[in-house]
């Protein structure tokens, strides 16, 4: 049997600093999670990820799974049922202009009865 939430939605609002947004995804706990957030202009942006709207930073047991890669994009290695939830990436640039775009991620747990 599966266990599991389905709650979908994809927000992208600012201007036009995101190149690939994030999509909702959903897959089974342990298997990885990546999360496109490519910046437009990397030489001239910053880029920043939160879960449930708290900065990964602060989500201690999250961050020691994450990678954030060169272009913005996250990935989670490996998954586990606590991170079932709203990622969002927020991009500024040196101008002062920020976007920001949401994905959902959904982990599925298997369970023998």
């Amino acid at each position: 049997l599966f266990r599991s939430l389905i709650f979908c939605f994809r927000t992208q609002t600012g201007g036009s600093l995101i190149k690939i947004p994030p999509v909702n995804q959903t897959i089974m706990e342990g298997q990885t999670a990546f999360f496109h957030c490519v910046m437009k202009y990397p030489e001239t942006s910053t880029i920043g990820w939160f879960k449930d709207g708290t900065p990964l930073e602060d989500v201690q047991d999250l961050m020691r799974r994450c990678h954030t890669g060169p272009d913005g994009s996250l990935s989670i290695d490996p998954t586990m049922m606590s991170d079932l939830g709203e990622y969002e990436c927020r991009v500024n640039n040196t101008e002062g202009e920020f976007q920001f775009a949401k994905a959902f991620l959904n982990i599925q747990c298997e369970y023998d009865l």
